[in-house]
């Protein structure tokens, strides 16, 4: 055929359906954990039944409180009305429900009348003999001759004796003798010294490390008193971790006269009475088969397994007097992190240390131990901080079946180093790891504050932000709180795209680079005419690149609406390759995608 009458004849493009994956990424996903054959990157995405959506975003619940939070917690009183707590590093909250805010709880003092001298720092009684045992510096005076009672608080800066503090400033009101007054007490907690807690015979109980172990019966905060035993002195219960197992308040590496006994367990009455507050000197036992610190506690099955820094040692009930036996220690591996101990089905998540596997994340099923972390093992043992480990904490979230991982990184105090488990049914020990980018120091569970009735619904189906289980349709629902050493307590809310600042939680997802073997396509360089995808939600920016994302460019700022339907964004670009960025930043944006296709312009000579 004579070259002169050779024609060209333009075929139509090719769809190619590239696809997306059927569950994976949440919210920041480092490289390596996304499918190779997917993705590049993810930001702010979630991937549930093979609909790319939003990430969850999450609420500022109340207030922000004073001190950072330690210990979230919802009790349930035998009215069966849940509470909601919050233990921080200097205060006790509750969930106050009228009011939509966080109510301080109080420790109060009161005993005997006092003189106050105005223009002076200090303050005396003339009865009495518990200042010095009973009050501490750091604790809040307030003088309740006033009106109203509670308007004027001074800091208490030193107790110089039984009967006799200095405050902080000089007291600013008129001077008198026989005044009536009250001490609050403010916690002397740390982040660096973690919470724990437990509820038992009516009482639930708390501990700081640091303060004397508290107790509160929906009613009163109160130190944790024993009429008998080791507590006829007067000495007050110090521990590091405090739990309740068969009927019995445990405290483990605990402070007894002052001195610390990193690997005692001390429990309540041995005759198991029920009532935590009767202790005998001899109810204790010191774990000393290993040199290992206790570290934390957790009720496994119907053992209570004891983590120390070297070891495992499990305690059950005998029946007999002692009530407790204990079984010798499983060695070669031990908690590093104490907060970092939860429950995920039935079995327990922990941050420790093997021989064999270095610090690593591992699952005690009570039959065997398994290390669950490599993907982050490399993070974990080179850019986390060991001297602020003991602020590293994980956090079960029963909604998302996942575990929430928080470590510090080496130059930083703050958990900045964040992962999620997420965990199959069933098999604890085969979930996937994915990063998170929000910084927490404690996290835990309450009843939602809000949620929708199924009868409420608005608007068409395609339009809800849900699917058949989700929490916020069931009344009641629990819904995981998180909070951070700013004091500010965070609701993890499926609904909302934005943090609790108002900031926008940037949705962003970068394609791989298809090239023609993606594509199926016999030529190495290809025309790409478009793209098309099945979307819904707000806005959606889609950009294209042919240099392996080096250079971006603009294709189309998609505005989308609430049903499904077809979007094509056209563009004309020949390369080796094709990477694909969908983005959103706006608050009010967000969208969800499915069906992804490339359009491929192929050209044929005759």
């Amino acid at each position: 055929m004579d070259p002169a009458q050779r024609t060209f004849r333009q075929f139509g493009p090719i769809w190619q359906n590239v696809g997306l994956p059927y569950g994976g990424m949440t919210n920041v996903v480092h490289v390596r954990d996304i499918p190779a054959d997917m993705f590049y990157e993810g930001l702010g995405i979630r991937f549930d039944q093979g609909v790319l959506k939003a990430a969850k975003g999450h609420t500022q619940v109340g207030s922000t409180l004073t001190g950072g939070a330690q210990i979230i917690e919802r009790i349930l009183s035998y009215a069966q009305n849940p509470e909601t707590l919050v233990l921080t590093t200097q205060r006790l909250y509750k969930w106050d429900s009228v009011s939509e805010d966080w109510e301080s709880l109080w420790q109060e003092f009161d005993s005997d009348t006092v003189t106050v001298t105005s223009g002076s720092k200090t303050v005396t009684k003339a009865a009495g003999t518990d200042w010095d045992t009973e009050i501490n510096a750091g604790d809040l005076f307030y003088n309740l001759t006033r009106s109203p009672a509670y308007a004027k608080a001074y800091t208490i800066d030193t107790v110089d004796s039984a009967v006799q503090i200095t405050l902080t400033a000089n007291f600013a009101e008129a001077s008198g003798a026989g005044h009536d007054y009250a001490v609050r007490h403010v916690y002397a907690g740390t982040h660096d010294t973690p919470a724990t807690s437990c509820y038992g015979e009516a009482k639930w109980v708390f501990s700081n490390g640091i303060d004397p172990v508290k107790t509160y019966d929906t009613t009163t905060v109160a130190d944790l008193a024993g009429a008998s035993g080791y507590m006829a002195s007067g000495t007050k219960h110090i521990a590091q971790i405090v739990r309740y197992y068969h009927n019995a308040c445990l405290l483990f590496n605990t402070t007894e006269d002052g001195n610390r006994i990193y690997q005692r367990v001390r429990y309540s009455h041995a005759g198991n009475t029920g009532d935590i507050t009767q202790w005998d000197a001899y109810d204790f036992n010191d774990l000393v088969d290993t040199p290992g610190e206790i570290m934390n506690a957790m009720q496994l099955g119907g053992v209570m397994a004891i983590y120390k820094s070297d070891c495992i040692v499990y305690m059950e009930p005998t029946g007999t007097i002692p009530v407790f036996s204990f079984r010798p220690p499983e060695l070669g591996v031990g908690l590093i992190a104490p907060m970092t101990l939860c429950r995920i089905q039935d079995a327990h998540f922990f941050l420790g240390f093997a021989e064999g596997h270095g610090l690593n994340a591992f699952i005690n099923t009570g039959s065997e131990i398994v290390p669950i972390g490599l993907p982050i093992q490399f993070d974990i043992q080179h850019a986390a901080s060991r001297d602020y480990m003991r602020r590293a904490f994980s956090f079960w979230d029963a909604t998302d079946r996942a575990v929430m991982l928080f470590v510090p990184s080496y130059d930083a105090t703050a958990n900045d180093l964040v992962w999620r488990y997420e965990v199959p049914t069933g098999n604890a020990t085969n979930g996937r790891w994915m990063a998170v980018e929000w910084e927490m120091s404690c996290g835990g569970r309450s009843k939602r504050l809000d949620f929708v009735a199924y009868e409420d619904l608005v608007g068409a189906y395609e339009d809800q932000d849900w699917i058949y289980g989700d929490a916020s349709l069931q009344e009641q629902a629990e819904a995981a709180l998180l909070g951070n050493e700013d004091g500010d307590i965070v609701m993890i809310d499926v609904t909302h795209v934005a943090d609790h600042d108002g900031a926008a939680v940037t949705q962003k997802l970068v394609t791989k680079a298809y090239n023609s073997r993606d594509l199926e396509q016999p030529s190495r360089f290809m025309r790409f005419h478009g793209i098309k995808a099945y979307a819904r939600g707000g806005t959606m920016d889609v950009s294209y690149s042919t240099d392996l994302g080096r250079t971006w460019t603009l294709a189309e700022s998609v505005t989308l609406s609430s049903l499904w339907a077809e979007h094509k964004i056209d563009f004309d670009v020949t390369g080796e390759s094709l990477m694909l960025k969908f983005l959103n930043t706006a608050v009010s944006g967000k969208f969800s995608l499915r069906d992804l296709s490339i359009a491929i312009l192929l050209r044929s000579n005759h």
